[in-house]
C-alpha cells in the first residue's frame, strides 16, 4: 500500500483591497496608513496606562482631557496622519 506524504505547511493566503481611484482616494489613504492609526492608538493607550499607573499632574476633568488631546495631536504628528485624512 502506498501512503501519500501530508505536506505540514500551510497554504498562504493573501488579500487584496482594490480602489477604484480617483474616487475612492480617501479610503484608499486610510487604508494605506492603517499600521499608522494603529501605532498611534498603541502609543496614546501606553501614555494613558502611564499616567494610571505613576500618577498624573491633573487637577480636573477638563485639564485631563485637554492633556489627552495635545498627546494624540503630537502622536499622530510623529505618525504623519491627521483627522483631516478622515473625511
Amino acid at each position: 500500500m502506498k501512503t501519500q506524504r501530508v505536506s505540514k505547511k500551510k497554504a498562504k493566503t493573501q488579500g487584496i483591497l482594490t480602489f477604484k481611484l480617483p474616487d475612492d482616494r480617501n479610503e484608499f489613504e486610510i487604508a494605506v496608513k492603517s499600521m499608522d492609526w494603529a501605532l498611534t492608538s498603541w502609543d496614546l493607550d501606553l501614555w494613558l496606562r502611564n499616567k494610571l499607573k505613576y500618577g498624573h499632574e491633573f487637577k480636573t476633568a477638563g485639564e485631563a482631557l485637554g492633556a489627552v488631546r495635545i498627546e494624540l495631536r503630537e502622536i499622530m504628528e510623529e505618525y504623519g496622519i491627521s483627522l483631516d485624512d478622515i473625511q
